[in-house]
């Protein structure tokens, strides 16, 4: 009797839940880096912290990040994914969580710190993770895969957080000011203001660099506070013009509690603002529609939030913003997701294909194809090649060209958001979506980055095919930054971030593939490598261009981060992916 074989079942689809995992992983790691830099001006405010202050803290993390890239990789490496990514994960999700419970700078730096220890090992894990599960013809676009999960993270960080902060400063928080709530410093600045908001606002006034937006804005400024300071009782304007004219520097909480309770008064008026055009202030699209109904049609607390969000958008610099507490509860959100998700990570992964239930032969040959050294059941690796990696010439120069590339695209991540708040006075609804599109659509980017890495690959080999995207992509970036310095409202300079988002992120996924070509059994410490120096330059970033921008103005940040993008452009003409970094990497 004839018996026919049974048919070979088809291959199971796990590698892609890996990568489903590993993506994941990344929109977490880049949601919990970039939350702090988009809430900077609320924690500033709110810890009383300077700019330089902030600037340590924003950097602290990428000092960290990038030091501890080596040995992070190395220990991927030797003691697999599995317990090592989800150390990482646990780790960064908790010093997020904890940051909702900082109370001084030294809080702040020791938890970005601590972030960035956490951090450091995830792409090079992911790297590793990658280079194990995915078969050879598909690493470059698996990268960008993963990559883009870090660029979805970044991207929605800000609305997201903009939108838990709102929802965390509920309608029945109390909108009435309290002496805490001037900035300090300021209460001398409030009382000039109210007692003569024409001569204030004159004072502040450029005349040679004055635009015609800028002068309207100022109309309007003058024209609120004008409104609230001719409401305000006799006995309060008289108050304010002795003060104003004896003792400006002396205000004391006292003198303070007894203005504040008469604008509180003022504010509480339904009427209090009809008739006035405040197109030119920047307010939050709540405001605006409640500013377009008719009062009698809003409770007291909704007349009382929106005129005090008029009155921060006319005060800027002088009052706190009402939704600046809302930033501590989204971190506690963000880190108890990060530690749900280290769970579900660590019961369903494994380290090799190998090892995981679920995955059947034909998928186990699908993914070692003919690459031998896929076929061991975990990584080993006894020691790490630093001979070779320190002689290597093409991986210095693309460790310069990481630093360099990082010089300028942190400023995305770290001062856009205070950019558009401070030069343009973006509302914090509308300055979410604004620092969210760079990074969306980056996404495009690194996803046409990944299909064009291995498309250049194949056509043109694999020195060629990793160069292209690097090359062109850093020019590209370097040419968006120095649009900025011609470009003065803000959507327009969000746009030119778009482009600097997209280019870098197009060249991305040819450095990831880069270190799959020459890493070997070593790819999670050499991606490491490579990510400490790039790190680096983030460390500096902050810093840097922040003393920059003191000295010559955001155009001089501008022209630093193009430069660096230009000079990167240059150095990946050296970069070679046909030579190993170590010739044994494989045995």
């Amino acid at each position: 009797m004839n018996s026919s074989p049974m048919p070979e079942r088809p291959a199971t689809n796990i590698r892609f839940v890996i990568l489903f995992l590993t993506t994941v992983v990344a929109v977490l790691l880049y949601l919990d880096r970039i939350c702090l830099s988009f809430v900077e001006i609320y924690v500033s405010e709110g810890l009383n912290l300077t700019k330089q202050q902030m600037g340590l803290v924003l950097s602290s993390f990428f000092l960290t990040y990038a030091v501890a890239q080596v040995p992070a990789g190395w220990l991927s490496d030797r003691y697999g994914a599995r317990v090592m990514l989800s150390i990482y994960l646990v780790g960064w999700s908790l010093c997020t969580g904890l940051l909702g419970l900082a109370t001084s700078v030294f809080t702040l730096v020791l938890l970005r710190l601590g972030c960035g220890l956490f951090q450091a090992g995830a792409y090079p894990t992911s790297a590793a993770l990658i280079r194990r599960w995915i078969p050879f013809p598909r690493r470059g676009l698996a990268s960008s895969v993963v990559a883009i999960g870090g660029r979805l993270g970044g991207a929605f960080a800000a609305p997201l957080t903009a939108y838990l902060m709102i929802s965390f400063v509920p309608l029945e928080t109390s909108s009435l000011l309290t002496p805490g709530d001037i900035l300090p410093s300021k209460a001398d600045a409030l009382v000039a203001a109210l007692h003569d908001p024409e001569s204030y606002f004159q004072e502040k006034a450029d005349a040679a660099n004055d635009k015609p937006e800028d002068i309207a804005k100022r109309k309007t400024q003058v024209a609120v506070l004008a409104r609230i300071a001719d409401r305000l009782t006799p006995e309060t304007a008289a108050f304010l013009k002795n003060v104003a004219l004896f003792t400006p520097k002396d205000i004391d909480r006292a003198m303070l509690e007894t203005i504040l309770a008469d604008v509180n008064r003022v504010l509480a008026l339904p009427y209090l603002l009809a008739d006035l055009d405040l197109s030119h202030l920047r307010l939050p699209a709540s405001t605006r529609q409640n500013l377009e109904r008719k009062p009698d049609d809003l409770s007291e607390a909704q007349i009382q939030r929106t005129h005090r969000l008029v009155l921060e958008a006319t005060l800027p610099d002088i009052i706190r913003k009402i939704y600046g507490t809302g930033w501590r509860p989204v971190m506690f959100v963000y880190g108890a997701v990060g530690v749900l998700f280290a769970v579900l990570f660590w019961w369903f992964f494994r380290d090799s294909p190998r090892q995981h239930p679920k995955v059947n032969p034909a998928e186990l040959t699908l993914i070692e194809g003919d690459d031998p050294s896929a076929k061991t059941v975990a990584a080993i690796t006894p020691s790490f090649p630093w001979i070779p990696l320190l002689t290597s010439r093409s991986l210095w120069l693309l460790s310069a060209v990481q630093f360099l590339t990082n010089l300028g695209w942190v400023f995305l991540i770290t001062w856009f958001p205070t950019y558009l708040a401070e030069v343009h006075r973006v509302p914090v609804d509308e300055r979410s979506w604004m620092a969210l599109f760079p990074l969306f659509f980056g996404i495009a980017g690194m996803f046409l980055g990944g299909w064009l890495t291995d498309w250049a690959a194949h056509r043109l080999g694999v020195k060629r095919g990793r160069i292209l995207p690097m090359f062109g992509s850093r020019f590209l970036a370097g040419a968006a930054f120095f649009l900025c310095l011609v470009l003065d409202a803000p959507w327009p300079v969000t746009l030119a971030m778009v482009v600097v988002a997209f280019a870098t992120d197009l060249g991305t996924p040819a450095m990831w593939a880069y270190c799959l070509d020459v890493g070997g059994k070593n790819t999670g410490a050499i991606l490491g490598w490579g990510n400490m120096w790039g790190n680096l330059g983030a460390a500096v970033s902050p810093v840097l261009l922040e003393a920059i921008r003191a000295g010559f103005g955001y155009n001089g940040v501008f022209i630093v981060c193009g430069a660096g993008f230009v000079l990167s452009g240059f150095l990946t003409l050296g970069v070679d992916a046909t030579k190993p970094i170590a010739a044994n990497s494989e045995n």
